[in-house]
């Protein structure tokens, strides 16, 4: 079964160098960022090849200025590291399923 992981600076390019990998920058203030975490561990439990990440801006501010992340949520998916489709806001598990299955 998949889970969904704090990621950091210092683990991030080996983390999402290969493989499908959805990533999730966030914020401890923001409450659509935390309406968004049932709808993420239902997508790490139903796909677990797919590795999702959640990224807190406020600690990994050098990789939300990488990401160009001016809103939280942000969410990006990447194939083998390169971005494949990105979504500002709250999704639903509907769009982010056909993003990854597409990625």
């Amino acid at each position: 079964m998949g889970q969904v992981a704090e990621l950091n600076e210092a683990d991030f390019q080996g983390a999402v160098a290969s493989g499908v990998v959805l990533l999730d920058f966030w914020a401890t203030w923001c409450g659509p960022c935390r309406s968004l975490v049932a709808v993420l561990d239902q997508i790490a439990s139903e796909f677990p090849d797919v590795k999702i990440f959640k990224i807190n801006v406020e600690v990994c501010t050098q990789l939300a200025s990488q990401y160009a992340v001016r809103t939280v949520p942000t969410l990006f998916v990447l194939r083998d590291g390169a971005i494949v489709n990105e979504f500002v806001g709250v999704q639903s598990k509907a769009a982010l399923v056909e993003a990854l299955q597409n990625a």
